[in-house]
């Protein structure tokens, strides 16, 4: 972001730079995708291993998505999130709204890039899409 200084007189106010970086910032935000996982599960090992030995998803979260594990030994699950207790939970926020469904259990990977791929498109296209494996 560029901020200009003004010559004396023509003063712009620091809450409209600020409302202007504001807005900035959320037109190129990403959605969210939550790992809520234990140290403690097989399932949840096996979900995270899978999902890091597949480039093709990796590359596609980096691009798309902003991830996040949560892990509940160390961490609480915000509130705000629709966690019903049962580890590994998937679960995806787009401007403070939870999008899709909360996906629990171990998917493989595959499933997940295409599910997080319709998610994207739903999310152009301000359509509910729903998972279905």
């Amino acid at each position: 972001m560029v901020i200009l200084y003004l010559k004396k007189g023509n003063v712009v106010h620091f809450k409209i730079l600020f409302l202007i970086c504001i807005l900035s910032i959320n037109i190129y935000a990403k959605p969210i995708i939550y790992f809520i996982i234990s140290n403690n599960c097989t399932y949840c090992r096996g979900l995270i291993t899978d999902v890091n030995s597949n480039q093709k998803l990796i590359q596609f979260l980096n691009t798309h998505y902003i991830a996040k594990t949560i892990v509940t030994s160390k961490q609480k699950v915000p509130k705000h999130l629709p966690f019903k207790g049962k580890v590994p939970t998937m679960i995806i926020e787009n401007d403070g709204q939870i999008v899709g469904d909360a996906i629990s259990g171990q998917i493989p990977s595959y499933e997940l890039l295409d599910y997080l791929t319709k998610i994207k498109e739903s999310i152009q296209t301000k359509k509910r899409t729903y998972y279905a494996y």
